[in-house]
């Protein structure tokens, strides 16, 4: 019996760590969760342990089917959502002025949307609101400018000069 919760316990442990680890060991804050999630797995294989010494074998059981599926992917969730918010407003800023050069308007306002939302002051936030105004702005022109009432005009000698 204590084979078979040892083999249970090292199945679901890899098919939650595997399913939740992503990129986790390549950036330079990634030292605490490693050593949380190593510590959890640590914590609950000494309590497990524990209780098959009494006998507890079920007790044991349901620790490691409950406790190993749910708190390690608990903790790579976690750090998943805090190495998400590592995007900072400037960054923000510089995707939406590289998108804008490129013509891509949608793209840029998106990034000064999600700019103002994290920005720390207002003043940046009323700054981020201008450049959303002039943004517009220019996508009205661009629609101004490809709707079918005002259709670009022809070059001299060109279609409508013939007729």
């Amino acid at each position: 019996m204590t084979a078979g919760l040892g083999g249970f316990a090292l199945g679901r442990v890899s098919a939650s760590v595997e399913s939740n680890l992503g990129q986790l060991g390549s950036g330079s804050n990634d030292a605490p969760v490693l050593l949380l999630l190593v510590a959890t797995l640590l914590l609950i294989g000494g309590i497990a342990a524990a209780l098959l010494r009494k006998g507890e074998t079920w007790y044991a059981y349901i620790l490691v089917a409950f406790a190993l599926t749910s708190i390690p992917g608990q903790i790579l969730s976690f750090y998943r959502e805090r190495a998400s918010n590592d995007v900072t407003v400037e960054d923000h800023l510089a995707v939406a002025e590289v998108r804008a050069a490129a013509g891509d308007l949608s793209g840029a306002g998106r990034h000064l949307e999600k700019a103002k939302a994290m920005a720390p002051s207002k003043e940046l936030g009323a700054a981020i609101d201008r450049q959303v105004e002039v943004l517009a702005r220019k996508q009205l022109e661009r629609v101004d400018q490809l709707s079918p009432a005002n259709p670009p005009l022809q070059p001299a000698g060109g279609p409508a000069a013939e007729r």
